[in-house]
């Protein structure tokens, strides 16, 4: 249970690193006051978000009810 709780938890982390990172650099194009570069990358950057966020859920659900079955195995 700890591994894979310890996995999930380093999996969301990463995600939400990514996710900062990529706040903390539509910010420093702000305040250089490069709108054609917001311009041209924000609909990529909307579209990547929300697949990185999307996958990372789905492969921690997935490890999440793979983990269960290979404790009822365990128990049984």
């Amino acid at each position: 249970m700890k591994t894979w709780g310890t996995s999930a938890v380093l999996s969301i982390s990463a995600c939400a690193i990514s996710l900062c990172f990529q706040i903390i650099y539509q910010n420093h194009l702000v305040n250089i006051e490069d709108w054609s570069a917001i311009m041209d990358t924000s609909g990529a950057l909307v579209f990547v978000s929300v697949v990185l966020v999307s996958v990372t859920i789905l492969l921690n659900a997935v490890g999440y009810f793979l983990h269960r079955m290979a404790l009822s195995f365990k128990s049984s």
